[in-house]
């Protein structure tokens, strides 16, 4: 017997919306859960295609890199993120054709919570895998038990461990989110959590949960789907056929598909290994679809009608979820210094060092894709040299009356008010503005850099060779960038605030290394991060996620936020139904020829 009482209200609301020339039907449901359940509201948009599959399409789709690993655990770049999306599905994910990207469920039919430590979901039935096992609640707990020993959570895989094992640990780093995946009939599980975690549901939307077959994948419960031979077997829209290495990545239609069949029979990633041979193949229709984060020749593109360029950012206001900051070591800087510096930063140089308006000014962490999370109110320092020096001033430094030169003198002379120690990338970015205000910035070493010259990356776990680590103890000041794994402010603020790590970036954000950062020790934070997993209610949680950005920015200032990366979608002209979104998801099923 249950020992609560859970009263379910549904309201089927059928609402043609129009968004971009495409008709979506959404049904709202609702479940209220009374006693220790908690209020949940869930949307499942189903999309039907608008015209009848031509068996005889083929989309290209152009990229500057195959997949590093087709198995869904061990996914943790774009590059294999995007095949494994169009093959593999997971619970929950986004409806990339909305704006505000909310969570829906894909294979999960409906849930809720008990209590803070247990969620219990209610799978799809009817779904099948590629190669017919039906997906039920013994396939799902096969898998949940697999993504905790690949990832080690279970702290008895004794041989390779998946790069992503943090996402899967609580954050003392180790501790399993999730404790035990409990079967509840057929088409229930229950998943028992060592510790509250409310980000949860958006942490299952990563791909890492996304669900293959356990017949197909038998004998490799314990270890990972092969990079280049191996074949996963999902539930998504596509099949996996092939990957011809530095070729092209091949998908074909899944007949069988639990939803309205995709449009395209066929979908080839080509691989470009260029950024230019990617342009050109764009240009000259070889493709349809460009799937790239670095620098194409967006103005020839924009003169061609038969090339659309979505210009996301400009159009919506939402930039990449990634942000850029400088962040100061607080253990060296105290509040008024660090407030004075970041007024003392030429944003605009740094926004513009890219060209072709490539960046916008970040005021937050947060990015303002991220929606609710996102605290609008904030105002960001600017590059404001008089307010600086009233700052200096406060604390005794420098004269009102003073010129530029005299500025500059004391910053150049054996008594500078103060030597900031930064990389040489960030000496020639901050020391002519510094001196403006009587400071010395002072180049200490040169970026270590990979044997190929361009970066050095975590190749498994959170294990990184001392080698091939710039130690930021010895800056007081150094511009690193984070993104977000999941689609939750908590990933954002967690990783960039309390991780060990972070990356340095040089010139642009194609050059970067891993870096040792200062953990962020402050009581309030803490304090916050902790209430905000305990928090199961979106909204309340993001309030917390707003009141951490306000402290940041008027109260601690330990980091000066310089900026986003702008979003643009490049395809043909005579593709419709994109999912344009800030997430930077391709999506195949659902998208057209017109």
């Amino acid at each position: 017997m249950l020992n609560f009482l859970i009263k379910i209200r549904i309201h089927l609301i059928f609402t043609l919306l129009t968004m971009d020339k495409k008709p979506v039907v959404i049904i709202f449901l609702s479940i209220l859960t009374i006693g220790m359940g908690i209020f949940n509201i869930f949307l499942i948009p189903f999309i039907p295609p608008p015209i009848k599959p031509d068996l005889g399409t083929t989309l290209f789709v152009g990229t500057t890199s195959g997949p590093d690993t087709l198995d869904p655990v061990n996914s943790w770049d774009d590059y294999s993120n995007v095949i494994l999306e169009q093959v593999v599905e997971p619970l929950f994910f986004y409806d990339l054709y909305d704006l505000d990207l909310p969570r829906i469920n894909v294979l999960a039919e409906s849930y809720f919570w008990e209590n803070l430590t247990s969620l219990h979901i209610k799978l799809r039935e009817g779904v099948r895998f590629h190669d017919g096992t039906s997906f039920n609640a013994d396939a799902a707990k096969w898998n949940f038990d697999r993504l905790l020993y690949l990832t080690n959570c279970t702290g008895t895989n004794t041989n390779q461990v998946a790069q992503t094992q943090t996402l899967w640990m609580l954050p003392d780093g180790e501790t399993s989110i999730i404790n035990n995946v409990i079967t509840v009939g057929k088409y229930n599980i229950t998943l028992i959590l060592n510790a509250p975690y409310a980000p949860l549901l958006n942490t299952l939307a990563y791909i890492n949960a996304g669900m293959i077959s356990p017949t197909a994948h038998k004998d490799e419960k314990s270890s990972f789907i092969h990079a280049l031979t191996g074949t996963p077997i999902g539930t998504g829209p596509y099949k996996y056929v092939q990957y011809k290495t530095k070729n092209e990545v091949v998908l074909s239609r899944w007949e069988g598909y639990w939803r309205n069949l995709a449009i395209f029979k066929t979908v080839k990633f080509l691989i470009y290994e260029e950024i230019d041979d990617l342009s050109n193949a764009i240009w000259s229709h070889q493709i349809d679809y460009a799937y790239s984060r670095n620098s194409m020749n967006l103005p020839s593109y924009e003169d061609d009608s038969s090339i659309i360029v979505k210009n996301f950012t400009d159009d919506t206001g939402q930039p990449e979820l990634a942000c850029r900051f400088y962040q100061f070591n607080t253990d060296e800087l105290n509040e008024t210094w660090r407030e004075a510096l970041s007024y003392a930063i030429n944003y605009n140089n740094l926004i513009t060092e890219a060209g072709d308006n490539k960046r916008t000014r970040a005021s937050s962490i947060i990015s303002p894709a991220f929606g609710a999370a996102y605290n609008s109110y904030i105002i960001a320092p600017i590059y404001n040299i008089t307010k600086a020096r009233q700052i200096m001033l406060s604390m005794d430094f420098g004269n009102i009356s003073w010129t530029d030169d005299q500025w500059i003198a004391v910053a150049e002379s054996q008594s500078p008010f103060r030597v900031i120690n930064c990389s040489e990338s960030d000496y020639e970015r901050l020391s002519n503005t510094f001196r403006l205000i009587g400071i010395k910035t002072d180049p200490i070493f040169k970026p270590w850099l990979s044997s190929s010259g361009s970066k050095c990356i975590q190749t498994s776990g959170s294990d990184i060779e001392a080698s091939q680590l710039i130690s930021y103890s010895q800056c007081d000041i150094l511009l690193v960038g984070w993104a977000p794994d999941y689609f939750d402010a908590f990933n954002m603020l967690y990783n960039a605030l309390k991780t060990k790590f972070g990356f340095y970036l040089e010139w642009g954000f194609l050059n970067w290394e891993i870096v040792e950062v200062p953990i962020l020790n402050d009581t309030w934070i803490n304090s916050k991060l902790d209430l905000a997993l305990e928090t199961l209610d979106d909204e309340t949680r993001n309030n917390i996620y707003k009141d951490i950005q306000w402290y940041l920015s008027e109260t601690l200032h330990s980091h000066a936020f310089v900026y986003h990366n702008k979003i643009r979608f490049v395809h043909s002209a005579d593709l419709y139904e994109i999912p344009y979104n800030a997430l930077v998801k391709f999506q195949a099923y659902g998208i057209r020829r017109g």
